[in-house]
């Protein structure tokens, strides 16, 4: 699967990019931009990949992307029967001139926008005063849609509860073939995650030996290719949890696992509960 080169064009009444995207899979392919991305995705879960971060995702976050980063989110599934939501917005460093983020009023949103090459990630409260205004944003024209996409900067500038998820050795001048290969693997851990994994032939997909493939996936992802495995397997099985009837042991094996123990194990591992107590809790309305 390729990495994408995305182009944005403006038209003569506007000086950035806005869109909403009602989606059942967003950004089902690792692509980057010349321009900053600030993009709301709402009502799903899944997994986002931003330059050398490979993690979960579940209900609402705003992520702030800087130029030439590889990113991408792969929704599994709608929270609530939902519709998944992307609001996606695209400026350029230029966009109200060369100078217009270096004016000091603005340093606040300039050290967000050097930090984006790690990719910025706000949550809970904070994201979701933030998504109204984005959801204004196609509605409006002239200086009122200006003024509103000043006021979501100023908001990223004073939030003092965002996460880095790109690691600090993070460069954009990373050899794009990396996550070409990323998304190959991510990929056929998707299909095949439900049936016993061959390192080998995963390590083959991407012309690796199966030592040099696994020194490789910890070094890109910060994690092993079996966690990376496991956490894909389990993120499936809660899923089944939630919204089938099935029992424990029926989705211990549409989950990937032949040993019931082993599946109730990893699952408190990752979950803090036993598949059978985070079923019930679920469905008391105490876990999302």
């Amino acid at each position: 699967m390729k990495l994408l080169a995305e182009k944005f064009a403006t038209t003569p009444h506007t000086s950035y990019t806005v869109k909403i995207q009602h989606l059942p899979l967003h950004d089902p392919f690792l692509h980057f931009h010349d321009d900053y991305e600030l993009v709301a995705i709402l009502n799903a879960r899944g997994k986002r990949f931003i330059g050398d971060y490979v993690g979960e995702f579940n209900g609402n976050e705003i992520v702030l992307v800087a130029p030439q980063v590889p990113h991408c989110w792969h929704i599994s599934y709608a929270i609530d029967g939902k519709s998944p939501l992307a609001i996606v917005v695209h400026f350029s460093r230029f966009f109200m001139g060369k100078d217009f983020f270096q004016s000091p009023e603005l340093s606040g949103f300039l050290a967000m926008l050097e930090k984006a090459e790690r990719g910025v990630l706000i949550k809970d409260h904070f994201a979701d005063k933030m998504v109204l205004k984005m959801k204004k944003l196609p509605k409006l024209t002239g200086l009122k849609r200006l003024l509103v996409l000043l006021e979501i900067f100023e908001s990223i500038s004073t939030n003092p509860d965002y996460h880095l998820l790109a690691s600090v050795a993070y460069s954009t001048k990373k050899d794009h073939s990396d996550y070409e290969r990323i998304n190959t693997i991510y990929e056929y851990v998707k299909r095949n995650y439900a049936k016993p994994v061959n390192l080998k032939e995963v390590a083959d997909l991407v012309h690796l030996s199966s030592p040099a493939f696994c020194r490789y996936f910890k070094k890109a992802t910060q994690k092993t290719f079996f966690d990376f495995l496991k956490e894909t397997r389990i993120g499936q099985a809660s899923k089944l949890l939630r919204e089938s009837n099935l029992s424990i042991a029926e989705i211990c094996y549409a989950s990937g696992y032949n040993n019931v123990a082993n599946f109730n194990r990893q699952f408190k591992q990752l979950k803090d509960f036993t598949p059978s107590t985070y079923r019930t809790i679920y469905h008391k309305n105490k876990v999302i």
